[in-house]
């Protein structure tokens, strides 16, 4: 995914999450000062809901690109669309040097 110019999946996306957070959720968010809106930048995230990572990229405020358990890439729908998000799969329990890279690579 190109961060300056988000895919039409990316976009879609996010036109469904803004009524869920805003709305559903009322959700609020504090500090969106503080992150760059241009520039590498990583954020680290330990969520405990499959909403949080579709969230979390709406309350950034730019593009954002996930790293993702592999074994979501194996979901026939979820799997198209978060790589059409720009999320990439990352092998846990190891070392995985692949995704290391894409990771440095998207930065």
């Amino acid at each position: 995914m190109n961060p300056t110019n988000p895919s039409i999946a990316y976009r879609i996306v996010s036109l469904i999450v803004l009524p869920i957070y805003r709305l559903l959720f009322r959700g609020k968010t504090f500090g969106n000062e503080n992150v760059p809106k241009h520039g590498p930048l990583v954020v680290v995230a330990n969520h405990g809901s499959y909403l949080d990572p579709p969230l979390l990229g709406h309350v950034l405020g730019r593009p954002v690109s996930f790293m993702a358990k592999a074994e979501l890439f194996q979901i026939p729908f979820i799997g198209k669309v978060i790589r059409a998000c720009g999320a990439y799969p990352v092998q846990r329990g190891a070392s995985d040097r692949q995704a290391i890279r894409l990771a440095t690579n998207r930065l």
